[in-house]
């Protein structure tokens, strides 16, 4: 259970921050030229302002692709921070995967699976 109100991206959460990550990443160019996928798993703290910080590569795809990841991470817009007591904000961690997929170079596959998926009922007539 979380402690209070988790941080919040925009007035979404992490899928949103997700969503933000694969619409800002570009396909390294030699990985795209040699249909290489991979993935990378880093770690980053929302600070008590709210600021993306210290970024950690925990898992490496390839040099280009860690890259890739840290250079749209670190352009972050800022955060709406954690929340405890109500007036209290704090710092959180965050460990997110990044894929790359040579067949999904635009990652628009990517961004509609992360989409909240809305569900339309049929009505009778």
């Amino acid at each position: 259970m979380f402690p209070g109100e988790p941080p919040k991206f925009g007035k979404g959460d992490l899928s949103d921050f997700m969503i933000w990550v694969y619409s800002n990443l570009k396909y390294p160019e030699q990985e795209l030229k040699d249909s290489v996928s991979g993935r990378v798993i880093l770690s980053f703290w929302i600070d008590s302002t709210g600021q993306v910080k210290n970024d950690t590569i925990l898992r490496s795809g390839t040099i280009n692709f860690d890259a890739e990841a840290k250079r749209v991470v670190e352009l972050s817009p800022k955060w709406i921070p954690a929340l405890q007591d109500k007036n209290h904000h704090f710092a959180v961690l965050e460990t997110i995967p990044i894929d790359f997929d040579f067949k999904d170079v635009k990652f628009s596959n990517k961004i509609n699976s992360l989409k909240p998926k809305v569900i339309r009922k049929k009505h009778a007539r």
